[in-house]
């Protein structure tokens, strides 16, 4: 083997492993047929029911994150590096580095910053790679091992920090669990649209009535989520003004 063979075998034994994206699945249509609509519904549910992103399943089509005025604000923020990279994955053009998420972990940080920075960046991976597995502690890996690879996830999390700027600045969904109750607000209305048009071809049906119902109580539980910490910062807010009436 001559040293040019040799090394062509090392740059492809050592070169990253191309992390192939799960199937996108399509949303229901109130234009589309009952048949196409059960077919839908049906593989969504199958979604919920595995505990997987409704959101990411879709590839986030329900959702308001696709908005292009929420992008422009987050890309107007880049670096230029961040820019360079976004280009190329928004194009196409960039292949993640493969990751194995049980294995490539290293303590996450404890300070209360570096630690919020570390979260932000874990739901950029989650949306780069359509999962909902990633963690700070594989934040941290990367940063130690996978460094080239830090300016796009920045990208990601400065667009991920648009979306909630968009919706008030709430924290109490993350990023995939708020594009999660979105999308489960988008497709049941579709449903219903549908069924309008089709004479109810989902609703009376046993199966499309079972998906219908495991779409909304997913939706009910985040919704809960939403409104509890809502009435939470609330009650603190009534708490801290009988203080101040109390001091006077």
């Amino acid at each position: 083997m001559n040293p040019t063979e040799k090394e062509t075998r090392e740059d492809a034994k050592n070169s990253p492993e191309i992390t192939p994206c799960p199937k996108v699945l399509p949303i229901p249509l109130p234009s589309d047929p009952p048949d196409i609509l059960h077919a839908k519904v049906n593989a969504l549910a199958d979604v919920v029911k595995q505990q997987r992103n409704i959101a990411a399943a879709t590839n986030y089509r329900a959702s308001a994150i696709q908005e292009r005025n929420t992008t422009k604000k987050a890309v107007a923020q880049m670096h230029p590096e961040e820019l360079y990279v976004w280009k190329a994955y928004t194009e196409g053009l960039c292949t993640l580095p493969a990751i194995e998420w049980d294995i490539n972990r290293l303590p996450a940080p404890t300070s209360t910053r570096p630690l919020r920075i570390a979260r932000r960046r874990a739901e950029a991976l989650n949306r780069l790679y359509k999962t909902n597995e990633a963690r700070p502690e594989h934040v941290a890996w990367i940063t130690q091992n996978k460094l080239y690879f830090l300016p796009l996830i920045k990208a990601m999390a400065r667009v991920i920090g648009a979306e909630i700027d968009s919706m008030g600045g709430q924290n109490l969904l993350d990023a995939e669990e708020l594009a999660e109750y979105q999308t489960l607000n988008k497709i049941p209305s579709n449903i219903g649209l549908a069924d309008q048009r089709t004479g109810g071809a989902v609703l009376k049906s046993s199966s499309g009535s079972s998906a219908h119902d495991i779409f909304v109580a997913r939706r009910n539980s985040l919704h809960r989520k939403l409104m509890g910490g809502t009435r939470k910062r609330r009650q603190e807010s009534n708490d801290t003004d009988s203080r101040k009436a109390m001091k006077q």
